[in-house]
């Protein structure tokens, strides 16, 4: 069921007057530079979530990928307790939260910072999908624990990415098949 226009007109009203929280303002300041990034591996074709984990997996070493996960270990704890849902379903649906739980499930197994790491940055990726959608709310209370707890993440992986890869003079590409 589609909301109406005055239940639209509201929230874009709530938007407009975020205010100066730095959270709902940094968020997607931050994924619009993540995106950036992660448009170096995306071949045409390619869902974007895998570009998401992509970068992460190609440019990481694993010592750098650990530092990441110490700095952010609160947040991302957090963020995995009850992982985001895929919003273009219903709460209701089983698969709401599938992929994200999926993804948390390696977070809490992996012995591994990079896959981890790409993991964090997928379910992420779920939450920027929800917000630049038009399913997040800044009054809702779920939707200000989501923010965040995501943001501090996107506030160290972005720049530390972008650190990385700024020492690239050329830019690697990732093997057929990836």
């Amino acid at each position: 069921m589609h909301p109406s226009p005055h239940e639209q007109a509201l929230l874009a009203y709530r938007w407009l007057n975020v205010g100066d929280d730095r959270m709902w303002l940094h968020f997607p300041r931050y994924w619009m530079a993540f995106n950036a990034l992660y448009k170096v591996v995306q071949r045409p074709g390619q869902r974007e979530d895998q570009a998401v984990g992509g970068v992460i997996e190609l440019f990481f070493e694993k010592d750098a990928a650990q530092r990441c996960l110490d700095l952010v270990k609160g947040p991302i704890d957090d963020l995995v307790r009850l992982p985001p849902g895929d919003d273009r379903r219903g709460p209701h649906d089983p698969d709401y939260r599938g992929k994200t739980t999926a993804l948390a499930n390696v977070i809490g197994s992996s012995t591994d910072p990079i896959e981890r790491l790409s993991c964090v940055m997928k379910v992420v990726y779920q939450v920027r999908c929800n917000l630049l959608h038009g399913s997040k709310d800044p009054a809702v209370m779920r939707d200000q624990e989501l923010i965040a707890y995501c943001t501090p993440i996107l506030e160290v992986v972005v720049p530390t990415l972008q650190a990385i890869m700024e020492s690239h003079h050329s830019v690697p590409r990732p093997a057929a098949g990836c």
